[in-house]
């Protein structure tokens, strides 16, 4: 039997959600920069607030530690925002 596809009510477009997220999109982008990370991509995706950043590769442990940074730079800039 084939799996359903997800059936998610059509979201707003693509540059409607970069355009009104855009603050968070920047401040997000120079936190990381900070921290030595660089994002190579950002996108919207198919359900609605879902965006993924993808940040260019690393080797080693290093991966886990910019994994733990994008994390913690995301509650950082994302919280204050929410107050």
């Amino acid at each position: 039997m084939l799996a359903r596809i997800h059936e998610a009510a059509p979201g707003p477009d693509a540059i409607t959600v970069l355009t009104n997220q855009e603050p968070f999109f920047c401040q997000l982008d120079q936190a990381l920069h900070k921290s030595g990370i660089n994002v190579a991509n950002l996108h919207v995706e198919l359900d609605p607030g879902q965006v993924e950043m993808t940040c260019q590769p690393k080797f080693g442990m290093q991966t886990l530690d910019d994994a733990f940074i994008v994390r913690e730079a995301v509650n950082a800039v994302l919280i204050p925002a929410l107050i």
